[in-house]
């Protein structure tokens, strides 16, 4: 396999995608929780909005801790299975796209 530009940034998308769960295993789940919101809706009234919570339940469920990713957002149930489902779409399209070569390396094979 030549490497190519292409190639370099797929190898590096991979890596990045690899570390995303790495990351948000390893982040301290009290510094989540204790940290300031990042929700404007509930920065800017005071209510919590559907996702408020969901930042908190992600890092809870990678740590393993499903009840209580459960009392920061029921919403888990669905946006955990649904962010991993796109995630491993993702991963795998650039894997492929990394051991196949790009289209234009592919079309020179066939026409040397």
């Amino acid at each position: 396999m030549r490497v190519t530009r292409d190639s370099i940034i797929r190898a590096v998308t991979i890596a990045l995608f690899l570390a995303i769960p790495l990351l948000i295993a390893i982040v301290d789940q009290d510094w989540v929780n204790d940290g300031p919101t990042l929700c404007l809706h509930k920065r800017f009234t005071g209510e919590d909005c559907m996702g408020c919570g969901l930042t908190r339940a992600m890092v809870a469920l990678m740590h393993g801790h499903l009840g209580e990713a459960l009392t920061f957002n029921r919403g888990i149930v669905i946006a955990a299975p649904v962010l991993g489902a796109l995630w491993l779409r993702e991963l795998h399209r650039h894997a492929r796209a990394l051991l196949q070569g790009s289209p234009r390396a592919a079309k020179e094979r066939l026409n040397p």
